[in-house]
Parts: structure tokens; sequence; C-alpha cells
């Protein structure tokens, strides 16, 4: 099943800018914790004026949280009207399906992170068409091949979440086992709830690039479409 020319394009919007040296980051610079810069948020208002939304799992970086990031929306922002954000997992959803107030075009908020010690900021776009966004109800990863994560850095932390949006939260993230036991070795490991690579990659590995995949099913076990390869360049 392929998605709709509206959603291959948001996808390209995000990946493009991930790509960039854009940041949005008001963090501490003692730490390098940030959200990944310029996630767009994607919603349609259809003929019968309801608006349907994408849930989406928001991207953060870097950081040493003992469990998982925290994310809140920022209350100094211009907030949607019903959009919350999943305070463990960073799961943007939207509450009701009425347009009204809303109107077609791109809206910006801010949103914090936190690792325990540390918060950083970032904007979100919320992008609205009155054209039909499909699939709403399938789950999807990123539509590319490969997907290059955070370096990782020998001997430090690292933390990396990934992306999910669609189908009906909470999301649930497998590793592929032909690579689980790569990423075991140089001391990262998935968190099945909440999307995070993290751990410390110790000093007895050697630099290189780590290669894998994740599959994400939702609530009602849907699996994502596409499965993308995540690389983490370790040096």
């Amino acid at each position: 099943m392929k998605l709709t020319n509206p959603i291959s394009s948001l996808l390209f919007v995000l990946l493009v800018c991930l790509a960039s040296s854009c940041d949005d980051d008001t963090g501490e610079a003692t730490s390098n914790l940030k959200i990944v810069p310029r996630q767009i948020l994607s919603a349609n208002i259809d003929s019968r004026k309801d608006l349907n939304f994408l849930p989406q799992m928001l991207m953060a970086e870097g950081g040493n949280p003992s469990d998982t990031y925290s994310w809140e929306i920022d209350t100094s922002s211009n907030l949607p009207e019903g959009m919350s954000i999943g305070a463990v997992d960073g799961i943007v959803t939207m509450k009701g399906k009425s347009s009204e107030g809303f109107k077609v075009g791109t809206t910006y908020f801010k949103v914090n992170v936190s690792d325990g010690d540390h918060t950083s900021s970032g904007m979100v776009g919320f992008k609205i068409t009155d054209y039909k966004v499909n699939p709403v109800a399938d789950v999807q990863q990123l539509e590319v091949t490969d997907y290059q994560l955070m370096n990782g850095i020998i001997n430090e932390p690292y933390c990396a979440s990934l992306f999910a949006m669609g189908g009906i939260p909470p999301y649930n993230f497998s590793m592929d086992s032909v690579h689980t036991a790569e990423l075991k070795a140089y001391g990262l490991s998935l968190d099945p709830d909440y999307g995070l690579i993290s751990g410390k990659i110790p000093n007895s590995v050697v630099p290189r690039v780590l290669s894998f995949r994740v599959d994400i099913r939702d609530s009602r076990e849907k699996f994502a479409l596409y499965n993308p390869i995540y690389k983490i360049r370790v040096r």
C-alpha cells in the first residue's frame, strides 16, 4: 500500500531538514540534548468539516536520560486546541475532530524535552491541508532506505528516539533479531515502549557504522509501512 503524495512530501520535508544544519535548540551548552529540528505534524479538513489528525512521535537525541525523555508543550506557545503530547513517549495526539477554529496552512508551537538534568526546546510545525490525507489509519516509518541517527561517541552515553506516525498509539518497537547482538556489543539497546536507542558505548569497541532495522506496531497490532535501515556512526 503506497502513501499519497501529501504524506510523502511531509516526510521528505522532515528528512531534508534533519540533514540540514538548522537547529532550534535552546538547551544548555553543557548538554548535546536537542529536539530534531523542523518536524511537521499533519492533518486535513475533509468535506464534512472534520479535522483528521495523524498522531506522531516526535524525535529527540542526545542527553543522558535515566529512563526516557520527558516531553511537554511550552505553554507560552500558541497551542492548537485539543492537541497534547505524551509526557514520556513524545507522541502528539489531537482530541476531537471538529475543524472549528482551524484553517488551512502551517502554524508553529514550541516543545520542550528533558533528560532529567537538562532541557532543550524546539519548534514543531502543524500543517493543515484541504485535501484528503491517507492512509490515516496506517502506521508509518520514514519512507527512506537508510536513515542516519545521531553519531555515537566511544565511552560516552547515547540516546536517540525513532520516528512513528499514524495508527492508534501507543506504539511498540522491536529490534530485528539479526542486529540485536551487534547493538548489544556496543552497549546499546532498544526500549520497546518508547522507541529509544540508548546506552553507554564502551571504550573496548572499534569505530564503525552500526546498521539495524526496527519493527513498529500500534495498539491494534498493525505493523508500520516501510522498514528503513537506521544507522549510527560510532567514532
